[in-house]
């Protein structure tokens, strides 16, 4: 009697009509339910991978303690996969109920106990409830939005998230870098300068593992499902599978063409670059040039006076300023060696945008230093009066005018300033920074 005698014919006909089985490999009563095709092997690759995970960074004694939640789970084969685990819950989501039906289907008629609790709901139903594990294969190439998708799952994840998900290549990041231009501040201590990429497409709700809903859906670059995450507030985020890297099925060997995640959810972790802004202000409001080369940059930009005999680094400044696109890289490097640390690059590397308006505000920043509170005051207004003056300096001075009408004890200069300053780029706190 073969294996799929034990089958009766009806219960092949249940099996069929609940189909297909194309994310699990389901056994029991001596037979395998499965139709992976070409893609053999790929989903007990993941479990093992899932497997190891947990095992690596929970003993069996911690896992008692926790809950497990599988995030469209499909027909629920890895989290059941999963449950010979000591976890003391597990709960399935899962946005159709026809795939939740599935896979009670094959566990019935393969006699497959199981202890899971599922649920049917999308990505907007999971409620507040909180699970130590959260699982999300499969998923993120099907939903319209991943940053929204992201945060979803960080709110229902206390503890470890593990992500699977089709992927890009790596190389379009690093093809598109120089057209997307990373320029933001948040760069600002980021010598890779990650970029992620999606790539969109229609997609129908036709087949069981698609979209909830026919829209546009985007296909992430890694890069751009290690930003999302951060940005909701995951933290020590490991890629532990590249779309590049190979799994072999049943007899080929292939591209995974998808990649896996590990994150840990850290309630103390700060969403991306968070608090960025004032950390970068304060950075650069502490940090003042050599007082010969801005006396000098002032002199000649500024006062519009010839100085003679300016020193090496003054005339390299005055060379980058002056140099076109083409060459200005190359005049760029001859003065990074005269410049202590990243905050004075980034103030004179600026200087290029608006220069009259940048040098005189470091003017203001020399005189605020040796208490010259009213020539403060007189410098920063010869730009600050002026039409079409620079954004970045307007607000950095108003800051600066504030400080120093409170050292004049001016109140009715201070609050007029203050409101400016919040005008320009309200932050409560921005009167505090540095100087």
């Amino acid at each position: 009697m073969s294996a799929q005698d034990n089958l009766t014919p009806e219960e092949f006909e249940a099996l069929n009509a609940a189909g297909p089985y194309n994310s699990g490999v389901w056994r029991g009563r001596g037979v395998t339910v499965t139709l992976e095709e070409s893609l053999a092997g790929r989903i007990e690759n993941l479990g093992a991978l899932v497997r190891q995970t947990l095992i690596e960074n929970f003993s069996l004694a911690e896992m008692a303690l926790m809950s497990i939640a599988d995030v469209g789970c499909y027909d629920g084969w890895l989290i059941e996969h999963l449950a010979d685990l000591p976890f003391r819950r597990f709960v399935g989501f899962e946005p159709r109920q026809r795939n939740i039906d599935k896979g009670k289907v094959v566990r019935r008629i393969l006699r497959i106990p199981s202890k899971v609790e599922y649920r049917q709901a999308a990505l907007d139903g999971l409620g507040d409830e909180k699970f130590d594990i959260v699982i999300c294969t499969g998923l993120l190439h099907h939903v319209e939005s991943l940053g929204e998708a992201s945060m979803k799952l960080a709110k229902v994840c206390s503890r470890l998230i593990f992500i699977e998900t089709q992927c890009l290549s790596e190389h379009h990041e690093k093809s598109l870098l120089p057209e997307v231009e990373p320029k933001d501040i948040v760069y600002f201590d980021d010598e890779e300068r990650r970029i992620g990429v999606i790539g969109c497409k229609f997609e129908s709700d036709f087949y069981d593992g698609s979209a909830v809903r026919s829209s546009i859906v985007g296909v992430p670059s890694p890069g751009a499902v290690e930003m999302y995450l951060q940005q909701a507030g995951f933290g020590d985020i490991k890629m532990v599978m590249h779309p590049s890297s190979p799994w072999k099925g049943d007899a080929v060997e292939r591209q995974a063409k998808a990649a896996c995640f590990v994150a840990r959810c850290d309630t103390k972790n700060e969403t991306r670059r968070g608090g960025v802004s004032s950390t970068y202000e304060e950075g650069l409001a502490k940090t003042s040039l050599p007082a010969q080369t801005i006396d000098y940059l002032y002199q000649r930009h500024c006062l519009g006076h010839v100085v003679p005999a300016p020193g090496q680094l003054e005339t390299y400044i005055d060379e980058y300023l002056g140099a076109p696109e083409p060459g200005r890289v190359k005049a760029w490097e001859h003065v990074v060696p005269f410049l202590d640390g990243r905050f004075e690059q980034e103030i004179v590397k600026n200087l290029r945008y608006a220069p009259r308006d940048k040098i005189a505000l470091e003017m203001a920043k020399g005189a605020f230093a040796s208490g010259r509170y009213s020539d403060v005051i007189e410098i920063c207004t010869t730009f600050t009066t002026g039409l079409n003056a620079d954004w970045r300096s307007c607000y950095r001075a108003f800051i600066l005018m504030a400080k120093s009408a409170r050292s004049l004890g001016d109140a009715d200069r201070v609050a007029r300033y203050v409101r400016l300053a919040n005008n320009a780029h309200p932050a409560p706190e921005s009167i505090e920074w540095g100087f």
